[in-house]
């Protein structure tokens, strides 16, 4: 006699088999951004972001939560089904467990059609193939996983289940970590970011005295004098609040300065990986080691005069002065 349906079971299966889902396109893509991370395609490397930003980061932490839900529920479920042998005919089993194979089957074959699309147009050929070598391992070991629980493989080894539950914890367990040894640690990630935005803020400030002198042909004694309400710069300072140091050494050179927590290197090669260039690098005019780095800027007259009648941007030579703007025609 077949077992009836509770709302309970519902939950249960609808549960196990949706965190499944969600945990292996989750692996999916932890893998496939950790491969595209290693080997990385020059052309790309322009579309490249924070490792810890957006999908990855995502994946990450969806598998640290939906992996150990989904390894539980199973386990109740074959615990149960071990119990009342009866229980393998409830009709939510049968369906999502169908769902389930239908859905990876198809998954599969789709994906390989735009991985093959993919690499004919121009994909590279080791980061293809270890694609679609972990799709195909993911994808086939659950539908195996399946096929066998239909036949009641599972229910009457209950050794070999526990096994299989170990095995997918540990194996997820490696792709996470392996992942934070590869790219570095969340730790190592927000200090790269911290460094490439005080850099960022001393191109914005290097230019904004470019401009200054364009428009006032002397070198600003203090950073201060940068600052203007009309056109609302102000001069930024360090994500970790601290200001910027900066001082004229010539009559056309100045230096600035900043603090920064790692060197210019450990951008690129965070563990062992060797990063697509102008990827969480700067340029060589920016090349620091870790600590307080000043930088040598001179300005080049030929190079940076104003051309004649230039309308100038309106920068006070002091905080809170007025400056008259040149006006063509104006009486």
């Amino acid at each position: 006699m077949n077992e009836k349906n509770t709302p309970r079971d519902f939950f249960l299966h609808t549960g196990a088999f949706i965190t499944l889902y969600f945990g292996a396109i989750s692996l999916i893509t932890l893998l496939f951004s950790l491969i595209d991370y290693k080997f990385p395609d020059p052309l790309a490397a322009a579309y490249y972001s924070d490792p810890y930003s957006g999908p990855m980061r995502f994946a990450i932490a969806s598998l640290l939560v939906l992996v150990p839900i989904c390894i539980y529920l199973f386990f109740i479920i074959q615990s149960e089904s071990r119990k009342n042998p009866e229980r393998k005919s409830l009709g939510v089993r049968k369906w999502l467990t169908y769902i389930t194979l239908f859905i990876a089957g198809a998954t599969a074959i789709g994906d390989v059609i735009v991985l093959l699309n993919s690499f004919l147009g121009g994909e590279l050929p080791t980061a293809f193939l270890l694609k679609i070598f972990t799709l195909l391992l993911i994808m086939t070991s659950g539908f195996v996983y399946f096929i066998l629980d239909i036949r009641g493989y599972w229910v009457t080894r209950a050794d070999y289940s526990r096994y299989v539950g170990m095995g997918i914890l540990g194996a997820v367990l490696v792709a996470v970590i392996g992942g934070m040894l590869l790219i570095g640690s969340p730790t190592q990630q927000r200090e790269l970011r911290i460094d490439n935005q005080e850099v960022a803020d001393l191109t914005n400030i290097s230019q904004t005295i470019l401009q200054y002198w364009q428009q006032t042909k002397a070198l600003p004694k203090g950073l201060s004098q940068l600052e203007n309400d009309i056109n609302g710069y102000r001069v930024p300072q360090s994500p970790r609040g601290q200001a910027y140091e900066y001082a004229v050494t010539g009559d056309l050179s100045f230096k600035i300065c900043a603090t920064f927590l790692q060197a210019s290197d450990a951008k690129s090669n965070v563990s062992t990986l060797k990063q697509p260039d102008g990827f969480m690098q700067e340029g060589p005019e920016w090349k620091h080691e870790s600590g307080h780095t000043c930088f040598t800027r001179t300005i080049d007259p030929k190079l940076f005069s104003p051309a004649p009648n230039q309308i100038p941007n309106v920068i006070s030579p002091n905080p809170g002065g007025v400056t008259p703007v040149p006006i063509k025609g104006a009486i």
